[in-house]
């Protein structure tokens, strides 16, 4: 009788355990978390949720996706931004040359803007940027080329005045993007 207790409660733990295992599959075939490097904080989120399903770029959604050739990282680097720009809105580059105060962790420290970078929608509305020479580790930064979005490409950004995103290294592709992008704190 203990035999046939023991076989009946290790197929009752098996069954559990492969319908646990098949939730997790659904669940991780159309999710994944995502989280901000500290330090390398853009938004004021620290993890996201991304919906895998969901691969559509249109302006002011939240994508991940992995980068390609963005200097300074590696190929497969995930990256969280805002859609700014989509096919046909027009990247303008302003050349300056002005010192700016920002603070970081309370300390004021001098900047250098050598560009000023206009996004501008076919929606009428116009998203300017400062563009820094070097980042906070002092590294010269690239500088996008003026030029109209085409298709399949899109201009990632964060809000973040040191956010490093598409104003530097150039346009998104969308075959890169993971999914949607939802904060979750």
């Amino acid at each position: 009788m203990d035999r046939k207790l023991s076989k009946k409660k290790l197929l009752i733990v098996f069954i559990i355990a492969l319908k646990v295992c098949i939730i997790l599959e659904l669940i991780s075939s159309r999710y994944t978390l995502s989280f901000t490097i500290p330090g390398q904080e853009c938004f004021p989120y620290k993890f996201w949720l991304v919906y895998k399903k969901d691969k559509t770029v249109y302006r002011d959604k939240y994508v991940a996706f992995k980068g390609n050739n963005i200097p300074y990282y590696i190929n497969g680097t995930r990256w969280t931004k805002l859609v700014a720009g989509i096919e046909g809105d027009v990247v303008r580059v302003e050349r300056v040359n002005y010192k700016k105060t920002i603070y970081k962790g309370g300390m004021p420290r001098e900047v250098q803007v050598w560009a000023i970078v206009k996004l501008i929608r076919n929606d009428g509305k116009t998203l300017t940027l400062e563009a820094y020479k070097t980042d906070t580790m002092q590294r010269r930064l690239p500088l996008i080329e003026e030029q109209v979005i085409p298709k399949g490409k899109f201009f990632a950004y964060s809000p973040h005045e040191r956010s490093y995103d598409s104003r530097y290294w150039g346009l998104a592709d969308v075959s890169w993007v993971i999914g949607s992008a939802r904060p979750l704190f």
